[in-house]
C-alpha cells in the first residue's frame, strides 16, 4: 500500500484555535482551504497545549470527537465549542 503524502498543499495558512468558554489556546493548526473548520488532522498540528485530551486543559469542555472522515483519523469539530483566529486571508 502506497504511503500517504505528508506534503502540506500550496494554500495552507497557521491559525490558532481557541476554547469558546474560557478563551485558552488548544491549538496552533495549518489549515489549508478556504471553508471553515470541521475537522482537525491531528498530523497538521503545529503545537498541542491540550495533551493529546479533545477537552480544554482549563475549563474541561469537550471541543471535538474523534472519527474515521476521508479515510484518515481527524477530530470532528462540535460547533459552537471553539473559535479561530489567522483563517481570514490578506
Amino acid at each position: 500500500m502506497a504511503e500517504m503524502d505528508e506534503r502540506l498543499p500550496a494554500d495552507v495558512r497557521t491559525i490558532s484555535i481557541f476554547c469558546a468558554r474560557c478563551n485558552r489556546l488548544l491549538y496552533k493548526y495549518h489549515k489549508g482551504g478556504e471553508g471553515s473548520l470541521v475537522k482537525i488532522r491531528p498530523k497538521r498540528i503545529a503545537e498541542d497545549h491540550t495533551a493529546g485530551a479533545l477537552d480544554c486543559p482549563k475549563c474541561g469542555q469537550t471541543f471535538a470527537r474523534e472519527r474515521m472522515m476521508g479515510g484518515g483519523p481527524a477530530f470532528k469539530v462540535i460547533g459552537g465549542k471553539l473559535y479561530t483566529r489567522g483563517m481570514r486571508r490578506k
